[in-house]
């Protein structure tokens, strides 16, 4: 009896132990469920959070995405400005090139146009001298061919003059021979040759005196044209010099205005109109050394 007491005694111990283990366990696995829970709680707020995360990083490369885009928009549009502003640049420059050059060609168009008029007027001017020189050496020739015939006609009469004083004295000792040999027929004959001989001189001697201002006259006339026809050759060749200075400047301008074309041909391409310019240009050229080495022979020599 007593050891069933004991024993109902242990047995009520342990009963009260297993009601404690219980309340200990039942505790406990409300704090496991309580814990579970937090857990879920925590999982699904993990969840939730790696979700938001998810989309935030999702959101962050959106906007990195647009971040990028708007700076390659930025980029290009700076890009762009920059080019536009170079190309404006450029184009400004180019108007301001087109517009000198405009400037230039109708300077030199105005230059061409006003050259023009002093070569028309120095070619009349040239003309003029050359028509006066060959008039010149018209006259100067007329007057030595007067000259040349005044002293032929001169030397005619000194001949005449001589020759009569050569033959007088023999036709008088002839006279006087026949007369003594009472030849009257040839004394008569010799007294009219005397006759003839004596006026011829007198005639000579008539002619030669006047001649003789004459050909002084004739002489002072070749001088004085020959110092005009001189004169006139000056300013012929003076003429002539400024003439060429004169095609210089045309020629500058031409191979100024030419090669501004061939360029501008050859820019656009326009390779046949360019080659056809460049050949104007080359001949232009060549005649320009020409008359400069001719000016600068003439200089020399002056």
């Amino acid at each position: 009896l007593r050891r069933q007491e004991e024993l109902a005694e242990v047995q009520g111990e342990v009963d009260e132990v297993d009601s404690k283990i219980l309340k200990v366990e039942q505790k406990f696995q409300k704090q496991q469920d309580k814990l579970a829970a937090e857990r879920r709680e925590i999982e699904e707020d993990e969840a939730k959070f790696e979700e938001q995360r998810e989309g935030l990083l999702s959101e962050q490369e959106v906007i990195r995405d647009r971040i990028e885009g708007e700076r390659q928009r930025k980029q290009g549009l700076a890009d762009a400005s920059k080019m536009a502003a170079e190309s404006s640049v450029k184009a400004k420059a180019q108007v301001e090139e087109e517009e000198a050059a405009a400037r230039r060609t109708v300077e030199l168009r105005s230059e061409l146009s006003e050259l023009r008029a002093e070569e028309s007027e120095a070619s009349l001017q040239t003309d003029s001298l050359r028509a006066k020189v060959e008039s010149s050496a018209l006259d100067l020739e007329g007057r030595r061919e007067a000259l040349r015939s005044s002293l032929a006609r001169a030397e005619e009469a000194r001949a005449t003059i001589s020759e009569a004083e050569e033959r007088l004295p023999k036709l008088e000792q002839e006279k006087k021979a026949a007369v003594a040999k009472k030849n009257f027929k040839d004394a008569a004959k010799f007294s009219s040759e005397a006759k003839a001989l004596e006026e011829g001189k007198r005639e000579a001697e008539g002619t030669l005196e006047e001649l003789e201002g004459t050909v002084v006259d004739c002489e002072a006339r070749v001088a004085e044209a020959e110092r005009e026809a001189e004169d006139l050759g000056s300013e012929l060749e003076a003429a002539e010099k400024e003439g060429r200075k004169l095609q210089d400047r045309h020629l500058r301008i031409t191979i100024d205005m030419v090669t501004r074309a061939m360029e501008a041909a050859a820019a656009s391409e326009n390779f046949d109109d360019a080659a056809s310019l460049q050949n104007e240009l080359e001949v232009a050229q060549e005649l320009k050394r020409d008359i400069e080495a001719s000016l600068a022979e003439e200089d020399a020599e002056a």
